[in-house]
């Protein structure tokens, strides 16, 4: 009907509603009935009600007409054109392929490793232990091999272990050892030989010196400066001095005169004798002679470049190719929409009204309202102020109580005893609604409030 020039309001569509609920439903059957109920209710004037008549029989005539299937004429558009559907085959196709490939494609083995740690000094009679951290290796195969490496004997074979504790029993002619751990069922494919690991650790000796330099920080040039080695055992230790300028000297307090400007290093090298292993310790200490100048190199700052990369895994690319593919799909489908159907030649002044009173909504309509009784409900706090309020007050004119009277006489054994009684005063109600607005007010609940404490009287 709207778009006939039709103007419904929401009050209107109600009301048809209401009609159709109410008596309507009786006469679905008979549309001669149900258009003169409706009638009234939409049309104003006698050119619209003709109007009105002829609309609701041409859709009645079209409610009762079987239902055909449009059928697409010869030569017509196609709705999948030849081109659309091989390439939504090929993308298909072409997606499933990539996504199989990178399913059964094989990654690259995991790269073997050999590798131990441990102390890099132990002293002789003490336990060094190894710790071994390979890392995709077959660990039945393994073997630990520690060689002197000045003879090149073999001090201990072992293929029973996967970490080694090995005790030092003496130093021999030198105190550096060489470690080796050999995966024999592991091959390197770079090298085509079995992965290893080689190390060394160096023996001292179990009671070393303990020494400490005291000496001036700085001098002046061609000055004389004395340094003194103190130690906390100095039996069978052996001191030497190393200036830094290729000069030398032996003993616990000795003195240098330096004849350069510079920043020098004097290291105190003590030496226990008579012990197995390497007995001896360094102790460095900076002198400074004469005023040296402190210059920074020059450098040009240089912008760090920043490279973005992003990695998507293969569970990824086949999201992004399902989105891709449902992008083409709905642009295959728009694509392939058909026309608007052509209007009929009878229906030129109906299609102008469609034109001109073009709605964006259509019928059915439906309101939710919901309905508002379940949000009233009565606690024990109303009713106490339902019987406060219906108390009457007294009034100034008072009437003779019959009844009362009766009573009285009767029980004081027929002696007449008259009693009176005051007109009571009716309730009034007065609520005070603290808000501005009308629509706040809520006459209705207020109107409900009233009539219930009357009925409560």
């Amino acid at each position: 009907m709207e778009l006939a020039g039709f103007s419904i309001s929401p009050a209107e569509r109600l009301q048809v509603l209401k009609v159709l609920e109410s008596t309507g439903q009786l006469n679905l059957k008979s549309p001669e009935k149900l258009k003169f109920l409706l009638c009234p209710v939409l049309v104003e004037g006698r050119a619209e009600q003709e109007r009105f008549y002829e609309l609701f029989d041409r859709y009645w005539e079209e409610l009762q007409r079987p239902w055909e299937m449009p059928t697409t004429e010869a030569g017509g558009q196609k709705h999948w054109p030849d081109w659309l559907r091989w390439l939504l085959v090929v993308l298909v196709l072409g997606g499933l392929a990539w996504a199989a490939i990178k399913l059964l494609q094989k990654e690259n083995p995991p790269a073997l490793k050999v590798y131990f740690k441990h102390s890099p000094q132990v002293a002789v009679g003490d336990t060094i232990h190894f710790q071994n951290l390979s890392e995709n290796i077959d660990s039945s195969a393994l073997r630990w091999d520690i060689v002197d490496p000045a003879t090149g004997q073999t001090e201990l074979v072992d293929s029973q272990s996967f970490d080694l504790d090995f005790v030092v029993k003496n130093a021999g002619e030198s105190p550096d050892r060489e470690v080796r751990l050999t995966c024999f069922k592991s091959i390197d494919p770079k090298t085509s030989q079995p992965v290893s690991h080689v190390s060394s650790f160096h023996i001292i000796c179990n009671n070393l010196p303990v020494a400490d330099i005291l000496g001036p920080p700085e001098i002046i040039i061609n000055g004389t400066a004395r340094f003194e080695a103190r130690l906390a055992d100095a039996k069978n230790v052996q001191l030497t001095w190393d200036f830094g300028d290729s000069t030398t000297a032996i003993g616990s307090k000795v003195s240098h005169q330096f004849t350069q400007s510079g920043l020098f290093e004097v290291r105190l090298t003590a030496t226990r004798t008579g012990l197995d292993g390497d007995c001896s310790v360094t102790e460095i200490r900076r002198i400074s002679v004469g005023r040296d100048k402190a210059y920074l190199t020059a450098k040009i700052l240089e912008r760090d470049q920043v490279d973005a990369v992003v990695n998507f895994s293969w569970g990824a690319w086949i999201l992004l190719g399902l989105l891709g593919l449902a992008i083409i799909w709905f642009w295959v489908k728009w694509a392939a929409r058909k026309p608007p159907p052509l209007p009929d030649e009878g229906e030129g002044d109906l299609t102008a009204a469609a034109e001109r009173f073009r709605a964006v909504d259509k019928g059915p309509y439906f309101i939710p309202f919901r309905p508002q009784e379940g949000y009233v409900r009565m606690e024990p706090a109303f009713y106490r102020l339902a019987d406060v309020l219906r108390q009457r007050q007294e009034g100034l004119r008072k009437n003779m109580d019959v009844p009362a009277s009766l009573k009285k006489t009767i029980a004081e054994g027929g002696f007449p005893n008259l009693l009176s009684k005051a007109d009571a005063v009716p309730t009034e109600y007065l609520f005070l609604i603290d808000e501005p607005a009308t629509g706040s007010h809520q006459s209705k609940l207020y109107t409900f409030l009233v009539d219930f404490l009357r009925k409560r009287e």
